[in-house]
Formats: C-alpha cells, sequence, structure tokens
C-alpha cells in the first residue's frame, strides 16, 4: 500500500530540450513525443514506463483518488530550494532541523551533482549521453527554442500551463508570436 506521493513536474519549455537531450532526439522530435498520449520509453533490460502526454501525465498524478500526495515544481526547487524542501519534509511528517536543511540543500545542488557525476559517473546515464547533469536552469527554453516551437508547447498544454505555470502565460504568447 502506498502512503502518498511526491510528484515533480517541469515547465515544458524547458522540458522539450532536456528531454530532447536525453532522447538522443532533435527537439521537434522531443516535443512530438510530450504531446503523445501512447509515448513510452524502455531501457536495454526491458524495463517500460508509459511517459503519456506531459499534461496527461501530471493530471493523472496530481488527480489520483485516495492518494496524499506532494506536487514539487522544478523551478520552485531551484529559486525557493528551502521553502520547497520544508514544504516536502512537512508532507512527509518530518521535522526541519534549519542547520541540516540547508546543509543537505547545498549538498544536493546541481552544481554538486553535475561535480559528482564528473569525479565518480553517473550510473542512470543513458548511454551515449556525455553528460546526465547538463544545465539545470530555468528559463533555456528562451534561447533554446523557436517561436514555432514555444507556440506549440502552448497550443497543447494551455489549459495545465495556465493551472500551473500561470507566470509564463504572457511571455510565452509574446515569444511564440515574435516569429
Amino acid at each position: 500500500v502506498t502512503a502518498g506521493a511526491i510528484y515533480m513536474m517541469r515547465n515544458p519549455f524547458d522540458l522539450a530540450p532536456s528531454f530532447a537531450r536525453h532522447q538522443s532526439a532533435d527537439i521537434d522530435t522531443a516535443i512530438e513525443r510530450m504531446c503523445n498520449p501512447d509515448a513510452m520509453m524502455g531501457t536495454e533490460t526491458g524495463i517500460r514506463d508509459a511517459l503519456g502526454r506531459w499534461d496527461d501525465h501530471i493530471r493523472s498524478w496530481v488527480s489520483a483518488p485516495g492518494l496524499p500526495r506532494h506536487v514539487v515544481r522544478y523551478e520552485d526547487m531551484l529559486d525557493k530550494a528551502p521553502k520547497t524542501v520544508r514544504g516536502l519534509l512537512e508532507f512527509l511528517s518530518v521535522k526541519p532541523d534549519s542547520a541540516k536543511l540547508a546543509k543537505a540543500i547545498k549538498a544536493t545542488s546541481f552544481d554538486k551533482l553535475k561535480k559528482q557525476e564528473e569525479e565518480l559517473g553517473f550510473t542512470e546515464r543513458p548511454d551515449g549521453m556525455t553528460r546526465f547533469f547538463a544545465k539545470g536552469e530555468s528559463g533555456v527554453w528562451r534561447s533554446e527554442l523557436t517561436p514555432d516551437q514555444v507556440a506549440r508547447i502552448r497550443s497543447a498544454f494551455l489549459p495545465t500551463l495556465e493551472q500551473w505555470y500561470p507566470e509564463l502565460l504572457e511571455e510565452t504568447e509574446d515569444f511564440s508570436k515574435a516569429g
């Protein structure tokens, strides 16, 4: 029996270039996969992971009946790590100790994980990928996506963007019209 779930999401504009890199695909192919309700991933060992559409994946987790859940936005982990991790710990009924929390956040920063991968490797890095931890930034879509790609993502996922990423609506609309 599952006591609860922690669900982490990333905005689809930043996810597209990252997903493309992880799939060894171009960004247009990654966007197509993010919009495909039948999208699957698999490993060499035969493990299959049904991804579905980006918005359906989110909806299936955040609205699962009878399951306590805590939703974390990747961007909030970057911008508001102490507050976000504190909320996560409270969901887990763990009383956060401020000093330990600060130490844990520092020890697991993206830069630290990237350096650890360089020194020790990272077993979950897919074959053919130079590094798993590449940028770890929010907002990379502004330099990596075209206006048409932003428009496609907006069109495909607008209701979910309105719910979970309203702060991106105006900027992505303006960006998509610039092309």
